[in-house]
């Protein structure tokens, strides 16, 4: 039976269920979908495999943003994962319905997304679609394009672009039309590209957005598959062979902050493993000739300014946008300051001495010398931990302490030829970052020495010898503390145990990751082991909940008795103090009072 609409059945971690249609070419429809725009580029040369493929990966975006994977309050990320079950209705069911092709199609998306997802065909009774006049005797004959690069707009794609003019290629560009401001910004990119370097590429803005609805997530994993999508339907329809999907490896990889967050809350839309099961998915498909390919897999964003000024290109960087959170920016201040996209532009710009170039006013936080925020810091603060573990690290240990690493070798080339460029290209990144952090503690000496900079910007939490193994697992620690106060928005705390049971209940949850990434180091909070002074454990965690009804001074007393327990025994503590109701007056100054205790470590978080 033949059917117009797409049905979505989600189910959540908890078990509940909800069902959703998804439509865009009846009355009432929930979609928008740019299709009718897509014949009209490629001049009526309709491809059904193209058209089924953009209506997948508009289907499964729509409904990504659709449910939420948990949002502030999902501190642990119990619900990052959601399975979907799509029954979407296609011109050429039969093909997408080979078990192979289908296979391919969920393991893309599985990577991708870190979502289970499912799927079931049926005949798509389309509408009737209007013939366009065939001008040409190809769909490429009035376009010339001999390869698609996926423009967005930022540095990456601009590099991409430039790189394939300089060999004399004429790509046809395709964004994703999904942000009013975004698309203004590329429009006034393109148009200063004609001016400045005389190229007036063919390029085409594609619109796949809902209707009337607004989304409820914004994390958007699927969204590269869309993105990808685009880029292969329209070199179908064009018969060209090439789709350029690039970024800078350091973003496509994201091994520096992986250590902070779980699979695929770090994106991959550009990842090596991705665009290899993409590729896959094609060839099972019938179209082993079309390739999907990042040809920036082993620049850094610093190579990728160095290149932009290599190409005469540096004026038209204050152009692009690279944020990774729009939402949270402005026409006059375009980047957030604070993302993982945001502090890897201002180390490169700096490194490449283009800063007067692409304006820190531009960026709504000045990462190394405006004050961080609890969600900010622990991103920020590893960039440089990263760094600054990198700088010494061999191939060897880099794939021994990162395995996920591995994820990115492809059968392209030998084994170990990637991981030795793998390997080279984050330790280049790794001095790159290191030496604009020597550049900027120059640069701010007086302001460090009279103590003016706030004490959670950049700077100043990155000064100093470099933390010891215990210190990076409580930064690890706190990043997945930072939302505590969140479990309590609803209910305050009533008592400390309330709050040692939502903390022991997050490191449980964490365990396994937090022993994975600190082999080294043995732990236990109190309801683990109540003996704190055993032999068995390195460290040991303690939660303090001082408030109006208990004096500071008997939660001091009490951390005074634990810390000489403990260095009796040789033990290290860390101390999680919350403080929703402000008790201590100078954190510095209570956090010194125990830090100071030697031989051990004592370690003291305090959490508002």
């Amino acid at each position: 039976m033949k059917e117009r609409s797409a049905r979505v059945k989600f189910t959540a971690a908890d078990g509940s269920s909800e069902e959703i249609v998804l439509s865009h070419d009846i009355p009432g429809a929930t979609a928008k979908l740019g299709l009718d725009k897509f014949f009209q580029y490629v001049v009526g040369a309709y491809q059904n495999p193209a058209i089924d493929l953009i209506r997948i990966a508009s289907f499964v975006y729509l409904a990504d943003t659709s449910f939420t994977r948990g949002g502030a309050t999902d501190v642990w990320q119990q619900q990052w994962s959601r399975t979907f079950k799509f029954r979407i209705p296609l011109l050429e069911p039969e093909r997408w319905d080979q078990p192979t092709v289908k296979q391919r199609l969920i393991e893309c998306l599985r990577f991708l997304t870190g979502d289970e997802i499912d799927f079931t065909f049926s005949e798509w009774s389309q509408a009737g679609r209007q013939e366009f006049l065939k001008l040409f005797s190809s769909a490429n004959e009035g376009i010339g394009a001999d390869s698609v690069c996926l423009f967005s707009g930022g540095l990456d794609s601009l590099c991409a672009f430039a790189q394939l003019k300089e060999k004399r290629k004429t790509p046809l560009l395709i964004s994703h039309r999904s942000n009013t401001r975004l698309m203004s910004a590329r429009t006034e990119l393109l148009d200063a590209l004609k001016t400045h370097k005389g190229w007036n590429a063919p390029a085409w803005a594609v619109e796949v957005r809902r209707v009337k609805t607004e989304a409820r997530e914004r994390s958007r994993r699927s969204r590269a598959f869309l993105f990808a999508a685009l880029g292969a339907a329209a070199a179908l329809s064009l018969g060209v062979s090439e789709v350029f999907l690039c970024d800078n490896g350091i973003v496509s990889l994201n091994l520096p902050f992986s250590r902070l967050t779980v699979g695929t809350a770090l994106t991959r839309s550009t990842h090596p493993k991705f665009i290899a099961l993409f590729n896959d998915m094609l060839s099972e498909l019938g179209f082993s000739g079309l390739r999907l390919c990042n040809s920036l897999l082993y620049f850094t964003k610093a190579d990728v300014i160095l290149e932009l000024k290599r190409l005469g290109l540096e004026d038209l960087i204050p152009l692009t946008e690279s944020c990774a959170r729009p939402h949270m920016t402005s026409a006059l201040k375009n980047h957030c300051g604070t993302c993982s996209q945001c502090l890897d532009r201002r180390i490169a710009t700096e490194f490449a001495g283009l800063s007067s170039i692409d304006d820190p006013k531009t960026y709504q936080k000045d990462m190394f010398t405006d004050a961080l925020t609890p969600d900010d810091l622990p991103l920020a603060e590893g960039l440089v931990r990263w760094a600054g573990d990198m700088a010494d690290m061999s191939a060897d240990r880099l794939i021994a302490e990162v395995p996920t690493v591995m994820d990115a070798v492809t059968e392209d080339e030998p084994l170990d030829a990637q991981l030795l460029k793998l390997h080279e290209l984050h330790l280049r990144h790794a001095n790159q970052v290191l030496t604009v952090m020597g550049k900027k503690f120059a640069q701010y000496v007086p302001s460090l020495a009279q103590g003016t900079l706030p004490g959670t910007c950049l700077l100043r939490i990155s000064a100093g010898t470099r933390k010891s193994d215990i210190q990076k697992f409580v930064n690890q620690l706190n990043a997945r503390l930072a939302s505590l106060t969140t479990v309590f928005r609803s209910k305050s705390a009533s008592n400390e145990k309330e709050v040692q049971d939502a903390v022991d209940a997050l490191i449980k949850s964490q365990e396994n990751e937090l022993r994975r990434e600190n082999p080294t180091i043995r732990f236990a909070t109190k309801n683990y082991k109540p003996d704190f002074a055993a032999a068995l454990f390195d460290l040991s965690i303690e939660v303090k909940f001082p408030r109006a009804t208990r004096k500071l001074s008997g939660i001091i007393d009490e951390m005074g008795s634990d810390v000489n327990a403990h260095r009796k025994a040789g033990k290290h503590i860390i101390f999680i103090v919350y403080d929703p109701e402000r008790t201590i007056t100078s954190d510095d100054e209570f956090r010194r009072d125990f830090e100071e205790f030697t031989p051990i470590q004592v370690l003291v978080t305090i959490i508002r």
